[in-house]
């Protein structure tokens, strides 16, 4: 693991822990860990919860199910809930988690979960930064379970605890938006897993512990293997660098483990077999260094590694030396000329047939080139004698620098403790102690406004951060306190108690009188409980559904109605019905609403009628019959706007394919609809009309529709091939044309791998693949990367398991199209396969591939489109037991499979990715 170069911080030991997690706050928080996630420029994110959160700017909270967050490529993002609906909108948020308590809940995130709270933005090119913003403990429980495993002996994951904590502590700084990021390239973070035992019993009994030096906590940079000997930072990283802390040790107990990867090539001395690479390596030595053809090499009669790579090391040698017999050719003189380099002159050539001794220098390293080694992960060498010979080793997985990870395993197995195993690989520095003080939780703002009513608790109860008794405990009210009651819900009250917003039993509140009104909608709306004239009946079609007290999510819930419940519909109000309910009035969304009838409005008593003024009119239309229609929507990611226009119309969500629309009006190309708890215009081509049906009130804005692609564009492209021009996007959709390559493009948005774009006054859609951005818009480019020295490009990643293609030169250039681990995955002139992230320099930056997954046993399909056999789950980890449900997909769902590891296929479907059965895919 390739650690950053950074001065050692002085910090303070003692520390004071409070829960903020703001930027501005004047001085670091050392109890709060802030993490960037890697995200794979993502621009759209689910996050399913257990346990309760809240949003930080707005009060707005929920327990379970999943937020979806996206860009809307404007500079905001939007925040919705799957129960809940719209959240939040704005540029970025803070997502908190209610009780920071170890167990009561996590996030899954990219099928991994993690604790603490969130903090996420939109950047400057549109993609989502995620930082978890996590407690010391918790987040050195991600760290030390990945870099090590559960699997290690306790005192070596408590050694690898202590480590990563003073890591991350010492390059902890006041600005910037995190501290660390979370993987090899700082050191690997992959979240929380409650079944790994051993772990948080190594993190929790060491929690306060640090290193130090002279009273700075000290930079500890450790590595999983350092060959058999340990390695100064100055050496690593330049003499620049301080070496306090540290020094050169032989470390055989790494050496010795069976896990720390070596290669050993034996050369026999004074006769017997060798390696065919060995033979062959010699005789081209033997060749060149005689200039003469060269029959055999008979034996070897001595050989050594060599010339210390730095002053105080002995087992990281440059050079080797040989002393052979050979036998000499028929041909006489004229070397081989394999472009080895030789430090002694060449002799002068010898008659054919001869036995001749030679003696030549050698780069260690032309080992490895010549095949002897093969791992090109390793970075040193060494070399003992051994019986009947000599052992070269090609060794060292990592820097080498500080501690290592499988030295103090063996450390460990051999019964070391941890103090002893970090006063082997840190000898300069001191075990010291600090007080750790446990994280409280977060303050909630309320998100509730207008007047409460006074209660009183009969005994002392729970206060929750939800309607339930499984919510999050924010803690117990004393008998006799004084509450303010908000609204009540099934049993439960939303009350505030000492500036704190939750939800009590109302079995334990008396109340001081009636219940004061819940907060009033906004202006326009009807007074709930007022006497209106009712213009439908209806009934609910979802178990559960909220009752508010208000025409939006912003509002309590007043109650939740079962399916089947009767309702009396006053009006409607945008997506919201106004209706009585069980002897309440409040507001319903119309997506949970079927209407049954509708009353016939009496004919009025004539009275003179007064002509209005010519004056347009923003108010809705009286309630009155009319007929709406219902629909599914046809495209994938098709825009649904607050205006009928691409370009004065804001984007309100990006709707999937099959999204059901309640149609109200159609004016142009444009259809007014509903879309769950939103309201607002999409394009006719997109939309199926599926029935009809009579509905009372139906917002009619009067806007004018303006054709598609007529707004303003968001950049330019060329195509970079022959690409199909289609009517919609997706290849499903009707081709228009083909364009060729070199075509410039008009482009005006980018949603799920397609550009809506204008080619010569024509307006379609293009695969975003095949387009190339001259100028705005996002980055859609390919990843360049190169070789910076020789590697192997291999069919897996992984040295054991993944077979050598080829050897590729320094410079090799190539397409990046994913990453795992240590590893890329890339495409090297139409061929893909892996080579380790250590020898690539990133020469250009565009979109982020899609993920790789890790295992031996995975078989990689480079994105096979597929289709589901039956009705199956959609899940964010392979898992049916931890495998959070991401959605139900019907048969015959359209996927894209990138890989497929044991018993699940990793696939995407749309823009999100997940894992599926692989009993439910036809490949």
């Amino acid at each position: 693991m390739y650690k950053r170069i950074a001065l050692i911080l002085a910090l303070v030991i003692l520390f004071s822990f409070t829960p903020a997690i703001r930027d501005s706050e004047a001085a670091a928080d050392y109890s709060w860990i802030k993490v960037k996630l890697t995200t794979n420029n993502a621009t759209a994110i689910t996050m399913a919860a257990s346990g309760s959160y809240f949003i930080q700017e707005n009060g707005k909270g929920f327990t379970g199910g999943s937020l979806y967050v996206r860009s809307e490529f404007d500079g905001t993002l939007t925040v919705t809930h799957s129960r809940e609906g719209e959240l939040y909108r704005g540029k970025s948020f803070s997502l908190m988690r209610a009780s920071i308590d170890r167990d009561a809940g996590a996030i899954n995130l990219n099928g991994r979960n993690y604790l603490g709270h969130f903090n996420i933005r939109v950047t400057s090119n549109g993609y989502l930064q995620v930082v978890n913003v996590v407690p010391l403990a918790h987040y050195l429980y991600g760290v030390v379970g990945y870099e090590m495993s559960d699997t290690f002996p306790l005192e070596a994951l408590k050694a690898q605890a202590v480590a990563a904590k003073c890591y991350v502590l010492s390059g902890i700084t006041t600005s910037g938006e995190y501290y660390i990021g979370d993987t090899s390239t700082d050191q690997v973070y992959k979240g929380y897993d409650a079944y790994a035992r051993n772990v948080i019993k190594a993190v929790d009994s060491t929690l306060d512990k640090v290193l130090t030096y002279k009273g700075s906590i000290l930079r500890t940079y450790y590595a999983a293997s350092n060959g058999g000997e340990t390695k100064l930072v100055s050496d690593a990283w330049g003499s620049s660098q301080s070496n306090a802390g540290y020094s050169v040790s032989i470390d055989d107990y790494d050496f010795q483990n069976v896990y720390s990867l070596k290669e050993t090539a034996f050369f026999p001395v004074g006769g017997g077999n060798m390696s065919p690479e060995i033979y062959n390596y010699l005789l081209s030595l033997a060749s060149t260094k005689l200039n003469a053809s060269v029959k055999s090499v008979d034996y070897i009669i001595s050989i050594e590694a060599k010339s210390p790579r730095y002053s105080s090391v002995s087992r990281d040698m440059t050079k080797g030396h040989v002393e052979m017999m050979v036998t000499l050719g028929n041909s006489g003189s004229g070397g081989s000329g394999s472009g080895f380099d030789f430090f002694d002159s060449p002799s002068t050539p010898s008659e054919g047939g001869e036995q001749v001794q030679v003696s030549a220098d050698f780069y260690l390293s032309d080992l490895y080139y010549y095949g002897v080694f093969r791992n090109a992960s390793l970075r040193i060498y060494w070399g003992e004698p051994v019986k009947n010979g000599y052992n070269i080793y090609h060794v060292r997985w990592g820097h080498g620098v500080g501690l290592s990870q499988r030295g103090a395993q063996q450390r460990a197995i051999a019964g070391h403790s941890y103090e002893q195993i970090l006063n082997f690989y840190y000898p300069g520095a001191q075990l010291s102690t600090m007080t750790v003080s446990p994280p409280s939780n977060p303050e909630r703002p309320l998100p509730v406004t207008g007047p409460g009513v006074q209660g009183i608790t009969t005994g002392t109860v729970n206060f929750r951060a939800a309607p339930s008794s499984s919510a999050d405990k924010l803690g117990t009210i004393p008998k006799g306190s004084v509450i303010t009651v908000y609204a009540q819900e099934n049993g439960w009250a939303a009350v505030v108690y000492n500036n704190v917003f939750g939800y009590v039993s109302m079995d334990y509140i008396e109340l001081a009188g009636e219940p004061a009104a819940t907060p009033l909608p906004t202006s326009g709306a009807a007074t709930p409980g007022a006497s209106l004239p009712v213009s439908a009946y209806g009934v609910v079609t979802g178990s559960g559904v909220n009752f508010r007290s208000g025409p939006s999510t912003s509002y309590p819930s007043i109650a939740k109605l079962d399916k089947g419940t009767q309702l009396e519909i006053y009006e409607q109000v945008g997506s919201w019905y106004h209706a009585a309910a069980k002897g309440m009035t409040g507001y319903i969304t119309s997506s949970y609403v079927k209407i049954t009838e509708t009353p016939k409005t009496p004919e009025p008593t004539a009275e003179p009628t007064v002509t209005p003024s010519a004056e347009p009119s923003d108010t809705l239309p009286p309630a009155k019959d009319i007929t709406y229609s219902t629909g599914l929507v046809t495209g994938t990611g098709v825009n649904f706007r607050d205006k009928p226009s691409t370009s004065s119309g804001a984007v309100l969500a990006k709707l999937s394919k099959n999204t059901s629309l309640l149609i109200w009006s159609k004016s142009g190309s444009w259809y007014y609809a509903s879309a769950g708890n939103m309201t607002g215009y999409i394009h006719s081509d997109y939309v199926k009309i599926t029935g009809t049906y009579n509905a009372p009130v139906v917002p009619t804005p009067g806007m004018t529709p303006e054709p598609p692609g007529t707004g303003d564009p968001i950049g330019t492209g060329i195509t970079t091939g022959n690409v199909n021009f289609r009517k919609g996007p997706s290849t499903s959709d009707k081709k228009i044309t083909q364009l060729k390559k070199g075509t410039k493009l008009t482009l005006y948005a980018l949603s799920d791998g397609w550009y809506e774009a204008e080619v010569n006054g024509t307006h379609g859609f293009v695969s975003a693949k095949y387009v190339s951005v001259v100028s705005g818009g996002p980055d859609t480019s390919e990843t360049i990367g190169a070789t910076t020295g020789r590697v192997n490009f291999r069919t897996a990643p992984s040295t054991s398991s993944g077979q050598v293609i080829r050897l590729l030169p320094k410079g090799t250039e190539f397409t990046i199209l994913g990453e795992t681990g240590d590893w890329y995955k890339v495409n090297v002139d139409g061929q893909t396969g892996f080579v380790i992230k250590a020898y690539v320099k990133i020469m250009k930056s565009g979109s982020s591939p899609v993920p790789v997954t890790d295992g031996s046993d995975s078989q990689l399909l480079n994105g096979r489109p597929a289709k589901t056999n039956g009705t199956v789950y959609f899940r964010q980890s392979p898992s049916t037991e931890y495998g959070v449900i991401i959605a139900e997909l019907p048969p015959g769902t359209k996927i894209v499979v990138y890989q497929i590891s044991g018993d699940w296929c990793l696939v995407s479907v749309g823009s999100t990715l997940g894992y599926i059965h692989k009993s439910y895919v036809d490949l």
